[in-house]
C-alpha cells in the first residue's frame, strides 16, 4: 500500500516536472525574442540619433563650403559643395533611413521639414555661388547644373565683380541666413529630442519584459528542481 502511494506521488511528480519542462521551453523562447527586441531598439536608437547627428553635420558642412568659396573663390570648395548635394546625397539618405526606422510621423515630418529647410537654404548658397562665378567671369558651361539654371536678378548681373563678392559673401554671413539656419536645426534638435524620450521608454519597457520573463523563468527552474529531487527522494523511500 505504501509503496503504490509512493508510485502515485512519482508519477504526479514526473507529470509536473513535464508540465514545468515545456513552461521552460515557452518560456525561454519568448525571452529570447524579448532580448532580441531589447537589442533592435538599442540598435534602432544609436542608428537614428547618428543619422540625426549626421543630417545636421552635413548641413554645416555644406554651410562652410560655401562661405569658404565665397571667400577665397577657390573651385576646390565649389566642387567639394556639390559633390555632397549631387553625388554623395547623405541627406537624402538619412531621410529615407529614418523613414524606414521611424515609424512615428511625427517624428518623420520633423527630420524632413529640417530637410526641406536645407533645400531652401542651398537656393541662397546658389546665389552667393553664381555671384562668385560672375565675377570672375567664369564660363557659364564650366559651373554646376543646377547653378547654370540659376538666373541672377539684373541689377545683380550689373554689379561690379568686387561688389557681386561682396554681395556674395554678405548672403552667407547676414542675420537672414544665420536665421534660415536655425530653421534646419531646430526641428533636427526636435527630432532628436523626441526619439531620445520614444525610445527610452521603448527600451526600458523591453528591459521589464525581460526581467518578467527571467523571474518567470527562475521560479519555473526552481519548480523543475524541486520535482527531481521530488523523484530521487521517493524513488529512494520506494526502493527501500
Amino acid at each position: 500500500m505504501k509503496n503504490k502511494k509512493t508510485l502515485k506521488y512519482i508519477t504526479f511528480f514526473w507529470l509536473a516536472m513535464l508540465i514545468f519542462s515545456i513552461m521552460n521551453i515557452f518560456v525561454l523562447s519568448a525571452l529570447n525574442r524579448a532580448i532580441e527586441s531589447e537589442r533592435n531598439v538599442l540598435e534602432d536608437k544609436v542608428e537614428m540619433i547618428s543619422l540625426g547627428y549626421i543630417l545636421t553635420k552635413k548641413s554645416d558642412y555644406l554651410t562652410a563650403e560655401a562661405r569658404n568659396f565665397a571667400v577665397t573663390a577657390n573651385p576646390k570648395h565649389l566642387m567639394n559643395y556639390w559633390d555632397e548635394v549631387l553625388v554623395r546625397k547623405n541627406r537624402d539618405y538619412v531621410v529615407n533611413r529614418l523613414e524606414q526606422l521611424s515609424a512615428n510621423k511625427t517624428e518623420i515630418a520633423l527630420i524632413e521639414q529640417s530637410k526641406r529647410n536645407s533645400d531652401a537654404l542651398i537656393l541662397s548658397e546658389m546665389r552667393s555661388m553664381k555671384l562668385v562665378l560672375d565675377a570672375y567671369a567664369v564660363p557659364e558651361k564650366l559651373a554646376p547644373k543646377p547653378i547654370q539654371k540659376y538666373i541672377l536678378p539684373e541689377y545683380e548681373k550689373k554689379l561690379s565683380a568686387n561688389d557681386k563678392m561682396l554681395l556674395a559673401q554678405h548672403i552667407l554671413f547676414d542675420q537672414k541666413y544665420y536665421d534660415d539656419k536655425q530653421l534646419i536645426m531646430k526641428p533636427a534638435e526636435a527630432f532628436k529630442e523626441r526619439l531620445k524620450i520614444r525610445k527610452n521608454k521603448e527600451l526600458q519597457d523591453q528591459k521589464q519584459l525581460v526581467d518578467q520573463y527571467t523571474r518567470f523563468l527562475f521560479i519555473s527552474l526552481s519548480c523543475l528542481a524541486v520535482c527531481i529531487f521530488g523523484i530521487i527522494w521517493l524513488r529512494i523511500l520506494y526502493l527501500k
